[in-house]
């Protein structure tokens, strides 16, 4: 295939991937603790990487080949006051664990109730992970601490698990705010986590941004696919005037 039509396809197939991607973060925007994705380029043989600005197109395509990816932007969101002592927000970095029939979880989802047993539970159900397993309350007043500390009746319950991934460690999404990690999590220590009793964290979807990178990207393709049938219509010509010869 020629060289002009490899590259407008390569670039219309990347369009269509960061079209996936805004979706996705638009889709979630009302979901507690969603991360949004970042789309990454990486080009060139040394692989540098920068930030995808959705209308530049291929215009860097002459320094090598060039891959797109998908990265969770963990920058937190913004907090909400509710008052409800099982609603549970982290003002800091991590996430916290849940015990899953996939493995185990992570959320900044923290909108938690207690079940039929008094285990302290996230969203599906699963329970919320302590540093000594599943959390289990009484009914009444209990108090958690900015270190996760969880006390009741003037004494320590638990602490909750807030982990982070470790660099490198790529987050998939699930669904409600659940993540799935294949490598490292690591404690983010007693002074990270900055747990905020009473609050929920919202989306950190940027609706303004999305929308602008979502503009982009719908022109960008538009203007690849005129591309293309111009080409397309051009070779046609060729053919058929060396048909008529």
């Amino acid at each position: 295939m020629n060289e002009l039509m490899l590259t407008t396809l390569s670039a219309m197939q990347r369009d269509a991937y960061r079209l996936e991607r805004v979706s996705a973060n638009m889709a979630n925007v009302l979901t507690p603790g969603f991360k949004r994705e970042q789309v990454i380029e990486r080009i060139g043989p040394l692989g540098t990487q920068f930030e995808s600005r959705v209308a530049e197109g291929v215009a860097a395509t002459a320094q090598g080949e060039v891959q797109i990816e998908a990265r969770r932007d963990l920058k937190a969101g913004p907090l909400t006051r509710t008052g409800r002592s099982l609603d549970l927000a982290l003002s800091g970095p991590g996430f916290f664990e849940l015990r899953t029939p996939q493995g185990p979880a992570y959320t900044r989802h923290g909108s938690f109730r207690l079940d039929e047993r008094g285990q302290l539970v996230g969203i599906g159900g699963h329970p919320v992970m302590g540093t000594f397993g599943a959390l289990t309350l009484e009914p009444g007043d209990f108090h958690v601490g900015s270190d996760g500390t969880v006390r009741q009746n003037d004494r320590t319950v638990g602490q909750l698990r807030v982990l982070m991934p470790e660099a490198g460690v790529q987050m998939q999404a699930i669904g409600e705010g659940l993540y799935l990690t294949e490598g490292r999590m690591s404690s983010v220590g007693e002074t990270g986590a900055g747990l905020r009793q009473g609050f929920v964290e919202g989306s950190n979807v940027d609706t303004a941004q999305e929308m602008v990178q979502l503009m982009g990207a719908v022109r960008h393709f538009e203007s690849m696919t005129r591309a293309t049938q111009m080409y397309d219509e051009m070779m046609g010509l060729a053919v058929r005037k060396l048909t008529d010869l």
